[in-house]
This record gives structure tokens, C-alpha cells and sequence, in this order.
């Protein structure tokens, strides 16, 4: 888990797996948008739910 700015000048909680893959992003990014994303072990987005 990371909750900070990161080197794409998003800010927000990003959260990964046991192998370190990001999993959940709840960030706001570089344009001032505010972004949910969940992601599969392969780095896909997934739809929400």
C-alpha cells in the first residue's frame, strides 16, 4: 500500500498484491480528475462493480 504522489504526478491510495502488482488506485491524477480503478493480476481494468 502507497499513499502519496507518484512518479505520474497521481496522487492518491494505491494498494497491491502479495506480489507487489497493483491491484486498487483511488487517486485524484496529473489533470485534477479524480480516478477508482481496480485492476486483474494481469493489470487489466476491471468494470466496477
Amino acid at each position: 500500500m502507497f499513499v502519496g504522489k507518484n512518479n505520474r504526478k497521481e496522487t492518491g491510495l494505491f494498494i497491491r498484491d502479495e506480489s507487489g502488482k497493483p491491484r486498487i488506485k483511488l487517486y485524484v491524477d496529473a489533470q485534477g480528475e479524480a480516478r477508482i480503478e481496480m485492476l486483474n493480476a494481469a493489470g487489466e481494468k476491471l468494470p466496477l462493480r
